[in-house]
């Protein structure tokens, strides 16, 4: 328990971090030669990509593979890094060839002997990361919440219902209950033009983070988001007024609490299962996007449990009804950590191919080039089956299946020297650069023009089909019949022509509507 002596010692951390020692836990680091990549594969060579964990050792021995965050291939010469528990009895019984009691329970002296002790390191002190990742300074910022620290649920949910709920241009709410029966808050951020027609809408991006409970640096990019939206200077400030906004803080409440109060390296959500002991189901495997194929366990016990349906969750199911109820949805951004990545549909199977896949491809370069523009980072992208593994059931691939044509998956830093312990010093430059990447979607679905430049007489409506204002309304209901409108196109006049100069009136176009 010395991280929690530590941190008890240091009044910055008191009242915060109140989980285990996570010295009851182990990395084993491990370059796998051909005997040992057999033994992943049922015996044959494989190069099956990504989390296609086929083996019997890995249901019955689950381990937790943390780089490549992405899973292995387990090919020969490749580097694994795996987070497992020291004490592994029950499991060890499982198999019939095991002398449980030669191991006495202890796991790290079986994975010794079945993956061969030459190979495999232990030496990895993961209380020394846990305490370094909490290297900010806490101090009382002039608006109450601290963007640059890692912030416990009640203290998230203080500031959504205290200060960000009381913005004019913002709204928070509850879209649902989760098992434990906390709260899933959503934010809509959005100041539409006072012209707008009551049935139109502006284009919305969807936002959420937090899905993997462990992944902090997630819900704290959100948090970043929404202030840099809601703020009265700064780049993103005047987005929400093309653009509405809607953003999930947090979408496993459960799971983040746990992270906690008891366990850092938790991922799941906190399900009870049925039969087991094993708690907690994946949330990013148990949406309806080829539910129970590739890259998802059936395994109560594994990381990647994909629940006994697709929308088997409380979670997941709220999630997915409210966006249902959004509007005009034109992107969805879920983050997560770690690895530098930026991935777009589909992660399903490899023949599976997203119809606009070359928009998709072409918008995460920009992205790319926008983060990179900053502090220098250099994310990869691609398509999920090809860059970062088979992972049925995600939240990123059901958006794009069920409509939305720009979907993306983006693994935040790093790319494994802290991996899910990412020191709160990063958070701000994370933050920083891929408020970039978020920039290059909102300029991708934002309206070409606005109320203003349509000159409307009356109402305005948004037609997503050309991202215009127009004067009538995309359903093809007309103004009045004696109604003549006026559009001008200010881009086209030379900023020193004064409106009554001749020359510029063929930059007016007339509208006659009957």
């Amino acid at each position: 328990m010395k991280v929690l002596a530590a941190i008890a010692a240091n009044a910055a951390f008191a009242g915060r971090y109140q989980g285990q020692s996570l010295q009851t836990r182990g990395i084993a680091t491990m370059t796998l030669d051909e005997e040992t990549s057999k033994l992943w594969n049922n015996g044959a060579m494989s190069t099956t990509i990504g989390r296609i964990l086929n083996s019997p050792f890995d249901e019955l021995f689950p381990l937790d593979f943390i780089q490549p965050h992405n899973g292995p291939q387990f090919v020969p010469g490749e580097t694994i890094k795996f987070l497992y528990n020291l004490n592994f009895s029950d499991r060890l019984k499982m198999f019939s060839y095991v002398d449980v009691e030669s191991y006495g329970g202890n796991s790290t002296r079986f994975l010794e002997d079945q993956l061969g002790a030459e190979n495999v390191n232990f030496d990895i002190d993961l209380d020394d990361l846990l305490e370094s990742s909490f290297d900010g300074e806490r101090t009382t910022r002039l608006n109450g919440h601290d963007f640059e620290v890692y912030h416990d649920l009640s203290s998230i949910e203080a500031w959504l219902l205290a200060d960000v709920n009381s913005h004019q241009f913002a709204t928070v709410s509850s879209i649902g209950k989760t098992h434990e029966n906390r709260d899933i808050w959503v934010v809509n951020i959005s100041n539409p033009p006072t012209n707008l027609a009551a049935d139109s809408s502006l284009p919305t991006v969807v936002v959420d983070c937090g899905i993997h409970a462990r992944e902090w640096v997630s819900p704290a990019f959100c948090q970043h988001l929404i202030n840099e939206l809601l703020a009265t200077s700064g780049s993103a400030e005047s987005w929400k007024n093309s653009v509405n906004w809607v953003i999930y803080p947090l979408l496993n409440p459960d799971g983040y609490s746990f992270s906690w109060s008891d366990d850092r390296m938790w991922r799941k959500n906190r399900r009870v299962n049925s039969g087991t002991s094993c708690v907690g189901v994946d949330l990013n495997r148990n949406y309806d996007a080829k539910w129970n194929t590739f890259g998802s366990s059936s395994n109560p016990c594994h990381q990647t449990y994909h629940g006994t349906s697709s929308f088997s969750e409380p979670e997941s199911t709220a999630h997915s009804n409210h966006m249902a109820t959004v509007q005009s949805k034109q992107a969805y951004l879920t983050f997560h950590s770690f690895s530098e990545v930026i991935i777009f549909p589909y992660s399903t199977v490899g023949s599976d191919e997203a119809d606009n896949r070359a928009e998709l491809n072409s918008l995460a370069g920009e992205m790319v080039s926008g983060i990179k523009s900053v502090h220098g980072k250099n994310y990869r992208k691609g398509e999920g089956a090809e860059i970062f593994g088979l992972a049925a059931g995600g939240s990123d691939d059901w958006a794009h299946m069920s409509g939305i044509p720009i979907s993306y998956t983006i693994e935040l830093r790093d790319t494994g020297s802290f991996g899910f312990l990412l020191p709160e010093s990063q958070i701000k430059p994370t933050c920083e650069e891929n408020m970039k990447g978020v920039e290059a979607v909102f300029d991708h679905v934002k309206p070409l023009n606005s109320c203003a430049t349509a000159v409307c007489a009356g109402d305005c409506w948004y037609h997503k089909s050309d991202r215009l204002f127009k004067c009538f309304a995309p359903t093809g209901r007309q103004p009045p019949s004696s109604s003549i409108f006026i559009g001008v196109n200010f881009d086209l006049l030379d900023s020193s022509s004064a409106l009554s100069d001749l020359s510029a009136l063929y930059t007016l176009t007339f509208i006659l509507l009957s």
